[in-house]
């Protein structure tokens, strides 16, 4: 019996949804509700799809310590706030105040011989959010973007 790719990605998702739909983050916040909408399975069917283009799939551990895997609001436009008063926003909480920056674009075009252009990243579009935290996660790789939940994903990500 064949599974196609897409079908597996669904499954694994779904699967990772109900094993962390009940638990509060790193932070100890429950975004229970938030995990069902549609426009945060679709998301994060597309984050999943683009680490794994990047062999980065561990990031995810990184992004359920910071956001239980939940992008968006209620309203499925809104990126997810940080409920601590930051302006983290969305599956990784990024700092929207400081990013995307210039510089991080720049040194991953160095490092990567790509030609990203910090003009052209919007952080509300999911594909170039999940790429700017492809991004910082390539030019830190000690993740220091995600020190404060460092705790909740290291032993996580090191097992990898």
């Amino acid at each position: 019996m064949r599974i196609n790719k897409w079908a597996l990605s669904t499954i694994i998702v779904g699967a990772v949804i109900a094993l962390i739909g009940s638990k509060a983050n790193a932070a100890g916040t429950n975004y229970g509700e938030l995990h069902m909408t549609r426009s945060n399975q679709v998301a994060i069917q597309a984050v999943t799809k683009l680490l794994a283009r990047h062999n980065m799939e561990y990031m995810l551990e990184v992004f359920k310590c910071e956001s239980q895997l939940v992008h968006y609001e209620l309203d499925g436009t809104t990126l997810l706030k940080n409920r601590s008063g930051s302006n983290a926003r969305g599956i990784a909480q990024i700092m929207t105040s400081v990013h995307p920056d210039k510089w991080v674009v720049v040194s991953y075009n160095q490092k990567k011989g790509t030609d990203y252009d910090v003009k052209n990243i919007n952080l509300s579009n999911t594909e170039d959010y999940t790429l700017y935290a492809i991004m910082l996660a390539t030019i830190h790789p000690k993740l220091s973007d995600w020190a404060e939940s460092r705790r909740c994903w290291i032993s996580k990500i090191t097992k990898n």
